[in-house]
């Protein structure tokens, strides 16, 4: 019987394995329609500037809104807060994320929150002040496999020179070991490289700035970093840069993979992002002048 169920166990690794690296080496546009949601629902108006989500379970989504240090958490199957958690006073909060029975919410000029759930062996709340390179900290997530959180920033680097601060963006990572941001940036993207791939298969990239004679110009890619998350299948990083209607999608050692064009009219301004278990994606929208939404999109 034992026998048995090591070989039940070996296959089903196998069969899993295969299944990842077949996501990885599946093109983004042929995983996900990110412009054909599944389904759609208007979130209640205190999330109007949603800026980040995650999963504490199956059902249940902790978000976050840039004007106050407060958790709501959403319940997909209600539709609606079930309760709050307010954890700091005003700020610029963008990131959050939930790790080993705590909450970390991400405020835009590097300091970190350590909130303890009901599954947590302390109830105290701490912060960190990370000293994160970059300006306008807004990407945060969990990456399990390592134990760690992944930091993204909307600005450029700050201990890069002129040159090297418009082609690099760097991803930093906080040990949950050791409860330190690592020495070195976990990852380094090349702008250049993006910019390449564009021009290569022909994306018509939607990102535009008006020149001084009033005409529009295509701008640069830039990776903006909205937000980000693991995917739990492949272990690729997806970036997402709202002000740019892009989502990029890195391997899990940092390599760039490819990119999917995000329609303006689906996502008016993208600031969330988080997997299901089994690799469907939830999108959140700030409202924008509009409704704030949330949206599903399934994997194929």
């Amino acid at each position: 019987m034992k026998g048995k169920i090591y070989i039940a166990f070996f296959v089903c690794a196998i069969i899993a394995l295969h299944t990842n690296i077949t996501i990885a080496q599946t093109s983004i546009e042929s995983l996900y329609n990110f412009n054909a949601p599944i389904n759609k629902v208007t979130l209640p108006d205190v999330l109007k500037e949603i800026s980040g989500m995650t999963f504490v379970d199956d059902n249940t989504l902790a978000c976050i809104q840039d004007e106050n240090g407060k958790i709501y958490f959403y319940n997909l199957l209600k539709k609606t807060i079930t309760r709050t958690h307010t954890f700091a006073k005003e700020g610029d909060f963008e990131g959050i994320a939930y790790a080993n029975g705590f909450l970390y919410v991400l405020r835009s000029d590097g300091v970190l929150f350590e909130i303890p759930d009901s599954q947590s062996p302390t109830k105290t709340e701490i912060s960190y002040t990370l000293n994160v390179p970059s300006k306008n900290c807004e990407g945060l997530c969990y990456d399990k496999k390592n134990n760690r959180l992944l930091i993204a920033s909307k600005g450029k680097p700050d201990n890069l020179n002129k040159e090297d601060a418009k082609r690099y963006r760097y991803i930093y990572c906080f040990d949950l070991a050791n409860k330190t941001l690592c020495s070195n940036s976990f990852y380094t993207i090349d702008l250049k490289e993006i910019e390449s791939y564009i021009k290569k298969h022909g994306i018509e990239f939607h990102y535009t700035k008006t020149n001084k004679d009033g005409e529009e110009e295509e701008k640069k890619p830039k990776v903006r970093a909205s937000e980000l998350a693991v995917h739990p299948l492949s272990g690729d990083i997806y970036i997402e840069s709202a002000v740019e209607h892009v989502m990029y999608r890195f391997s899990s050692s940092g390599n760039f993979v490819d990119l999917a064009i995000l329609s303006e009219d689906i996502h008016p301004q993208p600031e969330g992002i988080s997997f299901t278990k089994n690799g469907d994606v939830y999108i959140s929208n700030e409202a924008n002048g509009g409704l704030p939404t949330l949206m599903l999109f399934e994997i194929k």
